[in-house]
């Protein structure tokens, strides 16, 4: 990508864009997140220059909580440096989801002001999670079409995922096998073969939105 090829992307002069990259001009977290996006890389290969993203663990589930779901058991110490966006901590949940965050996302997704569709692929794609989203994505959005839960995706989300299944799929148990022949038609569009069901989640987030609107 030539220079002047990223900066008509982000939208400024390619004299700006090369007084960025020598330091000339201070870079704000927001053009910084804009270029993740356009080069397609992580956050950390920016500041750091590494492309390993999230940390897990005590760090996941502490910005879990903070966005949301309030009642899963934290540790007594947790040591938390800086909070991830939403969009890196909703896709580094789905690399090897415990089954009671799996139950929440949805909850996750509507509780946030606003997501970037982009940003929200981007992470999705750096993590290997994006069929996993994408099927998140439906599901909630058909937990609000049918009223099974109260609120709205964020704009830009509204309608689902924003990318279709890929095709020649392989299936993905999440780590909860169940029996592929009666799996719901949305797990089936997205080969998705874990043990779960509409009602598992709904049972799961609406305590968390309703406590959102109290």
């Amino acid at each position: 990508m030539t220079l002047r090829t990223a900066a008509s992307a982000l939208g400024v002069s390619h004299t700006a864009l090369r007084h960025l990259e020598t330091g000339e001009l201070r870079l704000t977290l927001g053009r910084a997140l804009e270029l993740c996006v356009l080069y397609g890389v992580p956050l950390q290969y920016l500041l750091q220059g590494r492309s390993t993203l999230g940390r897990g663990g005590v760090q996941l589930r502490t910005e879990l909580v903070y966005y949301g779901m309030e009642d899963l058991s934290l540790p007594a110490t947790q040591g938390v440096v800086a909070l991830r966006r939403r969009e890196e901590v909703v896709a580094d949940a789905l690399r090897e989801p415990d089954a009671r965050v799996l139950l929440r996302l949805p909850a996750l997704l509507m509780r946030a002001d606003r997501l970037s569709p982009p940003l929200l692929e981007a992470f999705a794609q750096e993590y290997d999670v994006i069929v996993r989203l994408g099927w998140i994505l439906d599901l909630t959005h058909d937990l609000v079409a049918t009223s099974l839960l109260s609120g709205n995706l964020p704009d830009g989300l509204e309608g689902g995922s924003p990318w279709r299944p890929p095709a020649d799929l392989a299936w993905d148990d999440l780590g909860l096998p169940g029996s592929s022949d009666r799996l719901p038609r949305l797990w089936r569009r997205w080969r998705i073969g874990a043990d779960v069901r509409p009602g598992d989640f709904v049972s799961a987030s609406a305590p968390l939105l309703e406590a959102a609107d109290e």
